[in-house]
């Protein structure tokens, strides 16, 4: 019991050093710690075998923010499949609990993320509507914005006149929340990068 204990413990500051080097933007080494906090459980993990593995909801936290981060790697074919991986597991937990719905939704806008990076637009619009779908339906705002821009910048990608009201809508949940500086960078990058006014 004890020696589990301390695995749990070392394995959470593996988890927090990594999560210290993503928001560093030192992804490599983001990687090596996330590797190494799920080997503290698992001591067969490896990267080649990552879905032969069974995890905790704990352990699904540390994997999704390994897959995020080799999407920076350029790895995003295995940041999607293991993202999706994540998405199934956390849908067969019978739980409402706020942080499984949070893990839901950013499990929808990675994936619409990865897609729109590699240019893939139609399952970039997939994963976002899915997102926006989920999150009306469970009633949480949490990323709700983000995804109805992934959505509107899917759009217009896809030539579908549709999409200056979505991201209008993004940026409207924005302001509604009182996230102003999000508004104002999203309408900032939606105009330097595609040339669209929201405002």
């Amino acid at each position: 019991q004890v020696y589990y204990f301390n695995t749990a413990i070392e394995q959470y500051e593996f988890f927090i050093l990594g999560v210290k080097m993503y928001n560093e933007k030192k992804y490599n080494i983001c990687y090596s710690h996330l590797c190494t906090a799920l080997k503290k459980t698992n001591s067969n993990f490896s990267i080649k075998h990552w879905n032969y593995s069974k995890y905790s909801v704990f352990e699904l936290r540390i994997l999704l923010l390994l897959a995020i981060s080799l999407s920076y790697l350029q790895q995003v074919e295995l940041s999607n499949s293991m993202i999706g991986f994540c998405l199934d597991a956390i849908t067969n937990i019978s739980d409402n609990q706020l942080n499984i719905l949070k893990f839901t939704v950013t499990c929808f806008y990675n994936l619409s993320y990865n897609y729109h990076n590699i240019g893939n637009n139609n399952e970039a619009l997939k994963f976002a509507q899915a997102g926006i779908d989920f999150c009306t339906n469970n009633d949480i705002m949490f990323c709700l914005p983000h995804l109805f821009f992934r959505k509107g910048i899917a759009l217009y990608l896809l030539n579908n006149t549709e999409y200056l009201q979505h991201l209008k809508n993004g940026i409207n949940l924005f302001k509604m929340a009182e996230q102003n500086q999000l508004a104002d960078l999203f309408i900032e990058i939606t105009f330097n990068q595609y040339g669209i006014s929201v405002e």
